[in-house]
Order: structure tokens, then sequence, then C-alpha cells
């Protein structure tokens, strides 16, 4: 894919090529297999920086970040996320309200869940007892639910051991999510987002306030590749070329 930059000279087009910052609206972009944006302590990785260029910088301030550095997919590095150890990654500076859009590439490695019966893949840590968008699998058949203030649950199933490419599109209370670019259905999963008091987190969503909506800890296990966030629902043009883009690049099917 390439990007027409304009015509200089005699009839001679320059070009760029395309990356998922050519698509208006990305508000957060975290690339597992980008090496150099990784900072890790002995393997466990303390940082993981965003490439939207908003600087919303993932970090972990204890030895409970996902692991780097160990496992591959399509050729490329992955973050490898343990439900023992509750590896998480998270952003405090991270505001994105509905509607938006979430593309994620993972890998559930076991369809046992957590303590409240789900296994977040992207989630939030909601310090005033506000949520934020989720992404989780649900139940012993890993069904895949979205959570925005309110669980739905999809037709659509995480498969073991599989790498799977999900999009969720949430729409200030309709909201789709997709499978592999395969449709699931239209669900109600709430009209929350991100900020006044919720972080974003990968691998894991818990409420840290007492008093808060629930009481969650639904702990990842398995790895994330890569995820994009987008300001406002994209067209399906643009959301077919995105996932086009990730399909190619860690050969989900």
């Amino acid at each position: 894919m390439t990007t027409n930059l304009g015509i200089i000279g005699a009839g001679v087009v320059v070009s760029a090529p395309w990356t998922p910052a050519s698509v208006a609206g990305l508000t957060g972009w975290w690339d597992a297999s980008n090496t150099g944006t990784i900072t890790d302590t002995g393997g466990y990785v303390t940082q993981l920086n965003d490439l939207s260029g908003n600087a919303n910088h993932l970090y972990q301030t204890g030895t409970y970040g996902p692991i780097t550095g160990t496992r591959t997919q399509n050729g490329l590095n992955v973050l490898d996320f343990f439900a023992t150890t509750r590896a998480a990654l998270y952003s405090g500076a991270f505001v994105q309200s509905q509607p938006c859009t979430i593309f994620v590439v993972t890998q559930t490695d076991t369809l046992t869940v957590d303590s409240f019966g789900r296994s977040c893949i992207i989630g939030w840590s909601g310090v005033t007892g506000y949520n934020g968008c989720g992404i989780t699998q649900a139940g012993a058949a890993g069904q895949i639910q979205l959570y925005a203030g309110v669980a739905f649950y999809t037709y659509h199933y995480l498969p073991v051991n599989t790498a799977t490419q999900l999009t969720a599109v949430f729409g200030n209370g309709s909201s789709d999510v997709y499978r592999n670019g395969i449709i699931g259905t239209t669900l109600p999963p709430g009209t929350e987002g991100w900020g006044n008091g919720s972080r974003l987190m990968l691998g894991n969503a818990v409420d840290e306030n007492v008093g808060g909506k629930f009481s969650i800890n639904a702990a990842f296990n398995g790895w994330i590749g890569e995820v994009l966030v987008y300001d406002g629902a994209l067209s399906s043009g643009d959301r077919a070329t995105i996932e086009a883009y990730l399909k190619a690049k860690w050969g989900t099917p």
C-alpha cells in the first residue's frame, strides 16, 4: 500500500508506504513487532511506546509486565501475558470516548478464565469506579464479549492457540464485533470509554475502587501482537483496509 504525496518534476510521483496512521483518527498504536518501542527489564516489559504520535505510551511499574522476546507470530515478536502474574500494561493519560474503533491481533492459550469469569484482552483500570471499553474472552467456550458499561456476548468465539484478528466498533450504544473480518453481532454494550479516572489496560480489567461498579479482575493468558484505536466508527472501507494490513502482516485467517 502506498500514499501519494504529490508530483515532483516531470511526472515523477512520490509515494510513501501506507501505515495505520494513513487512516484519519488514529489515537493509539502499539506494535510488539517494533521492538525498538519496547523497554524491558529481564524480558518483562516496563514500557510500550505509542506509534500514533500522541505519546500514549503504556507502562508497568513492577515486574508484572508481559514478556517480550520469547514468542513470535508470522516471524514477528509478540508480548506474552500470564494470568498467573496478572501481567498488564496501562496508561493513565489515554482518553478516548465513543464512538471508537479498536483492532487487536491476539491469541489465547487457554479457555480457562479468571475470577470474574472472563479473560480481558483490552480493558480498563477504573480508579474512580468509571469503566472503559473492553474486549474479553468469556466463559469456558471462549465466547467473545464486548463491555462498555454493560456486558454483552457475541456469536463469535476465540479459538485456542490460533492467531486471531478482532475488530470492535463501539458506537454509543450500538456496537459491532468482527473476527477475522467477519461480523458477529450488533450489540448494546454501553457507552463508556477511557478517561475520567479510567485507565486503558492491555491484558486485564481491574476495578481498583472499593464501591465501584463491579469487583473485576480478569487477567489474560495469551499473546498480543498489535493494537490500534481510532476515534469514531470507521467506514467499512477503512476498516477492511486495516484488517487486510493486519492479516498480511500477522498471518491471521
